[in-house]
């Protein structure tokens, strides 16, 4: 009978445990100059070597501009845009954010692309975590999403990497943007608007979160 009564106030508490965000007090910067208004760009080197550094945006083959090489494209927000041209396999643009370890375990990165018409490149967002200030090359953990992009200049589509776990002891995320070159055909893709969120919740489909629930009484 005891149980009884208190299988309400049961799962009410082990609904507010499945639902609890990963990271409380999640403590990381925000993405300078997400939309590129007003910071010069910087290189990949800069960004990464010989310790990191944040604040600016490190591009490949990169411009921050207000009116794109293709025709009828306009930023997604703002007066200006990132313009990212062919370099190597992928076109990329990076930027450094410190973390205070130990107090993110989850994140979320999304950016707005757009292209030319009358082409479909594949848009990527890549992030990646160290331990240490002088972490790059050897990175903690690597998430990714790519999609290919409609052939019209006029529309912008978003590509979102949705939350992620991600080592709890991270120092600093790095954050990359970018094309692979050969979809481009030889033009320019662009970039504007780009998000990160720590301390998000995943996601539990319906199955996981039964089984929890149902687990606190075995």
């Amino acid at each position: 009978m005891l149980f009884r009564k208190m299988l309400p106030c049961l799962i009410l508490v082990a609904i507010g445990l499945i639902t609890m965000p990963s990271s409380l007090q999640a403590q990381c910067s925000a993405v300078a100059d997400p939309g590129f208004e007003t910071l010069a760009l910087g290189s990949f080197p800069a960004v990464v070597a010989p310790t990191f550094s944040a604040g600016f945006w490190g591009a490949e083959n990169g411009a921050v501009v207000t009116s794109g090489a293709c025709t009828g494209v306009v930023p997604h927000t703002g007066n200006r845009m990132l313009q990212m041209g062919p370099s190597g396999n992928n076109t990329e643009t990076w930027q450094a954010v410190p973390v205070v370890p130990y107090t993110v375990s989850t994140l979320a990165v999304s950016g707005w692309f757009n292209s030319c018409n009358g082409i479909t490149p594949r848009g990527i967002v890549i992030v990646r975590t160290f331990n240490s200030d002088s972490g790059w090359p050897n990175w903690t953990s690597l998430n990714q999403i790519s999609l290919v992009l409609d052939n019209t200049a006029s529309t912008w589509e978003q590509i979102s990497l949705e939350c992620v776990e991600v080592p709890v002891d991270t120092k600093w995320i790095l954050i990359d943007v970018n094309f692979r070159t050969e979809t481009l055909e030889d033009q320019t893709g662009y970039v504007d608007d780009v998000v990160l969120v720590c301390g998000c919740e995943p996601v539990l489909n319906e199955s996981k979160s039964w089984g929890a629930l149902k687990a606190l009484f075995h």
